[in-house]
């Protein structure tokens, strides 16, 4: 069986974009690299001192010893202190590295079309960035330095035992093929079993994130004891995988441990037989077991590395096919052109769309929305109201037909203009879990402390923020749970207004709220709508009929 028949194309290129993050760190690498020169050749050095101290003794020439004793501690306090260095280097390279793929990974999840968040759990993106990531820095930091090191080793290491003895080194040299060939095929199979403990991680991350946002629901539907059964089911399922995975790595490594101490059992009594004989000193033999420790333990690391290789790829397909958006990973898509518009006039001319290719939400859809009026969206649910928000937004590509701004097609436009085009104020609100102030920062980095006050003022919010403790400075809690539904709108409006967009996009503003709030709010859309294009999806009857159009969808 030869390494080409395990490892495809596909593999190599993978293995290629792995090592592309190695050619940033060059100087530090190369340092790594170094230390471990020095420390080989330390340990080449060591042996031969053991074993002259060895010979010494049992001449009884303890004149000498002294000396040896001193290098030998002096050898070793250098290969310590150098042992630590190569230690802080790898840690540091492996954190590095582990950055700069994170944030590949994450850039991509963030470009990553809305089709992809509808069909992949969040848990699985949270999977591939934190364990696959680690598997792939430890590919190079640990694997790959590793086995470098062992290649120089063993080939200085080669020519010292061959020089030595030439039958010793034989018996050495005859347990390799019977590892290679077994590394094989345990690797194979090693590649299929990650797989499989892939899958399962993915849904564990998948569910404990579902359960940890939907607590409320857990709670409150008294399900704590099924939820709690199924992530016992889950969690026991994935330490079944990593059990098995374990029990499999260590049947190999059982194995291949036999091998090698039949191998050194022979080759004791063998040496010891030239001993006896007079064909080899005490002082080499030493020498030479040592040295063929280091050489079997550094030839068996070349040989394991295609069992790494093929536990990686796992993990290597599920990065960079997020990263290059391979396959089922794709990418948001924009057009060309760069545009500042003020004065939007919207249409939609004979549009398509089907979310899954096969049913149509939109069929041969009409619509004309004039620049600074108040649009109203009604229709049962499932009727397409949302989907019509979604394709202005540009979160999903029109099926057929054509989104026109201005008379540009909205195809055309790129994601800068879009995006600098409108704003939203969605049903579900999320505000970051960040001060108030630094949430208008995030949204509006020229924003200065006078325009925050406005725009609050303008939802008639700045009192209430005014009198907390820390005023602008209060952080919103998570799911703004330190604000009631009323405060939480405004304020989402607030941070909406701060964009200032030309389009506006307000989805059921006023769905969970008391009639106070409802009527501050429907007095801001109805003064906003004298400068901005509003759009709103409601069943509000009063915000309804303040409306300049009403789009009804069947």
């Amino acid at each position: 069986m030869r390494i080409k028949n395990v490892i495809s194309k596909r593999d190599v290129k993978l293995i290629k974009n792995t090592f592309k993050y190695l050619k940033k760190f060059k100087i530090h690498f190369l340092s790594i690299i170094f230390s471990m020169i020095i420390m080989i050749l330390l340990g080449i050095i060591q042996p031969l001192i053991a074993g002259k101290i060895i010979e010494k003794v049992s001449l009884q020439q303890f004149n000498d010893i002294y000396y040896f004793l001193i290098l030998a501690l002096f050898i070793q306090i250098i290969e310590s202190f150098i042992t630590s260095l190569k230690s802080y280097l790898e840690i540091t390279l492996n954190n590095k590295i582990i950055l700069d793929v994170k944030n590949d990974m994450y850039n991509s999840i963030l470009n990553l079309s809305m089709k992809v968040f509808d069909k992949v759990g969040i848990g699985e993106f949270i999977s591939r960035l934190q364990g696959d990531v680690n598997i792939l820095a430890n590919i190079i930091t640990n694997e790959f330095i590793n086995t470098l090191i062992s290649i120089i080793r063993v080939l200085i290491l080669s020519i010292i035992i061959l020089k030595i003895n030439l039958k010793l080194s034989i018996i050495i040299l005859i347990q390799f093929p019977i590892n290679y060939i077994l590394m094989l095929r345990f690797g194979k199979e090693l590649r299929e079993k990650n797989k499989s403990l892939s899958k399962i991680q993915d849904i564990y991350f998948n569910f404990i994130q579902q359960s940890l946002l939907g607590i409320k629901y857990i709670k409150t539907n008294n399900i704590k004891y099924k939820n709690f059964k199924k992530f016992n089911n889950i969690s026991l399922i994935l330490n079944q995988d990593k059990n098995k995975i374990s029990k499999f790595h260590n049947f190999a490594y059982f194995i291949i441990k036999i091998i090698n101490i039949s191998n050194n059992f022979i080759l004791n009594i063998f040496g010891l037989y030239l001993i006896i004989r007079g064909n080899l000193t005490i002082q080499y033999f030493v020498a030479f077991t040592s040295y063929s420790k280091q050489f079997s333990e550094d030839l068996n690391n070349i040989l394991q590395l295609n069992a790494t290789i093929q536990k990686s790829l796992v993990s290597l397909e599920r990065i960079f096919d997020l990263i290059n958006n391979n396959e089922n990973w794709e990418c948001e898509k924009f057009g060309p052109k760069n545009k500042k518009i003020k004065k939007a006039n919207i249409i939609f001319q004979n549009v398509y769309f089907s979310y899954d290719n096969k049913t149509y939400i939109l069929n041969d859809f009409n619509c004309k929305i004039k620049s600074k009026s108040l649009n109203v969206i009604v229709g049962k649910n499932g009727s397409g109201k949302t989907t019509i928000i979604n394709l202005l937004l540009k979160l999903y590509n029109i099926s057929s037909g054509n989104i026109l701004i201005n008379n540009i097609k909205l195809n055309e436009l790129n994601e800068k203009s879009i995006r600098n085009l409108i704003s939203v104020v969605h049903q579900q609100i999320y505000i970051f879990n960040l001060t108030i102030r630094e949430n208008f920062k995030l949204i509006n980095k020229n924003i200065n402390d006078d325009e925050i006050i406005e725009l609050c003022n303008y939802v008639k919010l700045n009192d209430y923020i005014q009198n907390l403790k820390e005023g602008y400075d209060t952080v919103i809690k998570e799911n703004c749970n330190n604000l009631s539904g009323g405060q939480r709108q405004r304020l989402a409006l607030a941070l909406c207004l701060a964009r200032n967009t030309p389009i506006i996009i307000l989805d059921e503003i006023t769905s969970s709220l008391d009639d106070e709030s409802k009527i501050i709010i429907k007095k801001i859309v109805k003064k906003l709508s004298l400068d901005k294009t509003i759009i709103m999806i409601t069943h509000d009857k009063d915000l309804i009929n303040i409306s300049n159009n009403i789009i009804t969808m069947n």
